[in-house]
């Protein structure tokens, strides 16, 4: 168990969580969205988490919430494609083929439900 990662996931948690609630509540659901793609770019996980919270408490519909989900993972994907350029770009095509098909697929699933 680490601490640190704890503490770093909680204030991610927190700070997804209040900015949701006030991006929905100033700018509608468009604002949960933006604010899920800039969570998701540190961590997909406190974003879902943020959005199941969220739906708990009746803030937000199970709509927005399967794309808050969605939308934080294809910015934790665009973030992890990015990293893996500016570590080791030999990879980038195995890398990308393999996140864009799962980026796209959970879209595109989220788009026909």
């Amino acid at each position: 168990f680490s601490f640190r990662a704890a503490a770093k996931f909680a204030l991610a948690f927190i700070a997804i969580a209040v900015a949701s609630t006030l991006a929905e509540q100033f700018v509608g659901s468009a604002g949960l969205y933006v604010t899920a793609f800039i969570g998701g770019l540190v961590s997909s996980t406190a974003v879902a988490t943020s959005a199941v919270s969220l739906l708990s408490n009746g803030t937000i519909e199970t709509q927005a919430t399967s794309g808050m989900v969605l939308v934080g993972i294809f910015a934790s994907i665009t973030s992890k494609m990015a990293l893996v350029e500016m570590v080791n770009s030999d990879l980038r095509r195995y890398v990308t083929t393999s996140l864009l098909v799962v980026g796209v697929s959970g879209l595109a699933v989220f788009f026909l439900l």
